[in-house]
């Protein structure tokens, strides 16, 4: 056990004590490529690195993948359905990269619409569930439960789409989504590339209030220790690789971005902080 979390120590006690599971959240990884000459350890004895909690990019996975040499998974699953409802681990022989895997056997998963209609394969939908491992409802909280138990499925605000193979791949949350120009824009996918800029080591993207186009993207950016760059250097990376309607057209530097404890973006507190200072901001 160590009390606080530290990418070197944690490589060390897996490299000491062989260990061969690992299981953790996002920011867990990250710290992983923080540690200066990882060779150091021998991580031989690892056979699973499992992520949870929040969405990780598919590069940053790429990255620890070959960090720790072994497949990094991510699963899904909510507080609501107690642990994980999706995961690539029921099939390791056939992951897919940017995949949360398949549903357990015991539990039933549905993509739909807003009018609650089942979307076709590859279309993006709301993840609804239903099964053991959902929860009969908010404490003392009636509405609450009612709103998110519709129709006997649990709706879990999350969006997705399915492949032919049954697999799913998370593209947002519903309320994150970005109507720009009439066009719907989901965070994720402009986040998986600004992931593949070789100066960034994190970045979050929202939608900001716009006068014509309703909302448009902003990205904030964390840059790697050492290394400069503009906006427009970022803008124009993203149009090299996006439609421009999803590009984003503001971009600010961090040092760091507001997270929970299990290491999901607040992206609440950055729509705050844009709307108190303007879309300019």
């Amino acid at each position: 056990m160590v009390r606080r979390y530290d990418g070197e120590l944690v490589l060390s006690l897996i490299d000491q004590f062989r260990a061969t599971s690992f299981f953790c959240v996002p920011p867990m990884l990250l710290g992983f490529l923080a540690v200066k000459n990882p060779e150091r350890f021998t991580l031989h004895s690892l056979r699973v690195c499992l992520c949870g909690a929040a969405v990780m990019p598919v590069e940053l996975m790429k990255r620890v993948r070959e960090l720790l040499g072994v497949e990094v998974v991510d699963g899904y699953g909510l507080t609501e359905s107690y642990g994980f409802i999706m995961t690539p681990y029921l099939d390791r022989f056939r992951y897919k990269p940017g995949s949360i895997g398949i549903p357990i056997p015991i539990q039933e998963v549905r993509l739909v619409n807003d009018q609650d209609e089942e979307v076709p394969m590859g279309e993006v939908g709301e993840i609804v569930t239903r099964g053991p491992m959902v929860m009969k409802g908010y404490w003392n909280k009636p509405q609450e439960t009612a709103e998110a138990l519709r129709n006997g499925w649990l709706h879990t605000g999350d969006l997705a789409r399915s492949d032919e193979d049954g697999y799913y791949y998370i593209v947002g949350r519903k309320k994150e989504m970005i109507i720009s120009s009439g066009f719907n824009v989901y965070p994720k996918e402009i986040e998986e590339v600004l992931y593949q800029h070789p100066k960034i080591a994190d970045a979050a993207v929202i939608g900001v209030p716009h006068e014509y186009r309703g909302e448009v993207v902003k990205a904030y950016i964390i840059l790697k220790p050492g290394v400069q760059a503009a906006p427009e250097e970022i803008v124009e990376y993203c149009r090299s690789k996006l439609a421009v309607f999803k590009a984003p057209t503001l971009v600010e530097f961090r040092e760091d971005l507001p997270r929970t404890a299990s290491g999901k973006v607040l992206k609440r507190i950055l729509r705050e902080e844009a709307m108190n200072r303007g879309a300019s901001g």
